[in-house]
């Protein structure tokens, strides 16, 4: 379901995105214990990307959270701290989102970027 929202979301099919979001988020496995699980996070990240283009920097926000509580893969965080400070940024919250901005940079060194895609 997650890559049938990537693709509704590449098509700019923001209804379509947001409901394949929502149920691959109902099916995702999670550890009982700790709540995490690397799917359900992947797809809490992409809808928080579908908020952020959507303007809904308050529900962004929130996927953004409970993407990096659920198991958000450590060498793609920079990418959701980075839309996590945007999302501050467009709601006045600029202290915050410079602190955002800091740890993406700092986890830019767990990506696996290439030094030429730095």
């Amino acid at each position: 379901m997650r890559d049938a929202g990537n693709s509704a979301f590449s098509l700019q099919n923001d209804e379509e995105a947001l409901e394949c979001y929502n149920q691959a988020l109902l099916v995702a496995p999670a550890d009982p214990w700790d709540g995490q699980g690397e799917d359900m996070a992947l797809a809490l990240a992409n809808r928080s990307a579908l908020f952020f283009r959507q303007g809904n920097s308050q529900q962004c926000l929130k996927d953004t959270q409970l993407a990096l509580k659920s198991g958000y893969p450590v060498h793609l965080q920079y990418k959701l701290l980075q839309r996590h400070a945007k999302c501050l940024c467009e709601l006045g919250m600029f202290t915050e989102a410079k602190s955002f901005f800091s740890e993406a940079l700092s986890s830019l060194g767990k990506s696996k970027l290439g030094k030429v895609q730095l």
